[in-house]
């Protein structure tokens, strides 16, 4: 998993191409949505992003607390 979900299938040491995208595995849908859009580097990334600014911000604040209060 990079900026996708890479996948393939190799059938007789040869790697399965179908008329030209078989074997796309991050194009599965699931749910009625593309797993890459569902699962992808770059959801997952726009998700940490979100997340790490929730954690970020209360500790931040936590810190700046400390710093009023000791007066380093």
């Amino acid at each position: 998993m990079g900026t996708g979900i890479g996948g393939g299938i190799v059938i007789n040491g040869e790697m399965y191409k179908g008329q030209g995208f078989g074997a796309e595995l991050g194009h599965l849908v699931i749910e009625g949505k593309d797993l890459e859009d569902l699962s992808g580097g770059r959801t997952l990334k726009n998700y940490l992003k979100r997340e790490i600014e929730k954690t970020i911000k209360p500790l931040s604040q936590a810190i700046a607390s400390l710093h009023t209060i000791f007066d380093p």
